[in-house]
C-alpha cells in the first residue's frame, strides 16, 4: 500500500491569510482588537509592497504542493523583506508572523467545521441534557 504524503491544499487557511488587510504597524496598534483579527501586519517594515510580498508568502504555505512554498521557502523570503529593517532579527521575526499567521488560520478553519459538525458539541458553549432530561453541567 503507498502512502502519500504530500501537502494538500487547504483553500480556507489561504483564503483568511490573503484576505487581512494589510496595514502599517502604527495603524495597527489603533485597532480594536476584533478588528486586528482581520488585519495583516509585519512590526519593523515600513514598505507596503515588501508588506504584501510578506503576506503573499505567508498565504502560499498553506496551498501545499498545489504552486505553495514550504515553510522554509516562504520562510527565507520573508527574511529577505525584513532583512533590511531588522537585520539579525529578520529570522526570528519571519518564524513569529508564519507561525501567527499559520495557526490562526488553521484554528479558524478547524473551529469553524466543528461548528458545522452536528455530532460536535465540544465547541459550543451549550448544557447537553441527559436521556432523562437532567442537564448534565
Amino acid at each position: 500500500m503507498d502512502f502519500d504524503f504530500s501537502p494538500t491544499p487547504h483553500q480556507e487557511a489561504v483564503a483568511l491569510i490573503a484576505g487581512k488587510t494589510p496595514v502599517a504597524k502604527s495603524v495597527f496598534n489603533q485597532l480594536l482588537p476584533e478588528i486586528k483579527a482581520r488585519a495583516f501586519t509585519a512590526a519593523g517594515n515600513s514598505s507596503m509592497d515588501a508588506l504584501q510580498r510578506i503576506q503573499d508568502a505567508v498565504s502560499s504555505v498553506p496551498q501545499g504542493a498545489a504552486g505553495g512554498q514550504t515553510w522554509d521557502q516562504a520562510k527565507a523570503q520573508i527574511v529577505g523583506e525584513l532583512d533590511p529593517y531588522l537585520g539579525d532579527g529578520a529570522d526570528y521575526r519571519a518564524t513569529l508572523i508564519l507561525r501567527t499567521n499559520g495557526f490562526q488560520a488553521f484554528s479558524t478553519s478547524i473551529h469553524r467545521a466543528g461548528m458545522e459538525d452536528d455530532d460536535t458539541t465540544h465547541l459550543a458553549s451549550k448544557p447537553t441534557c441527559q436521556t432523562d432530561g437532567s442537564k448534565l453541567c
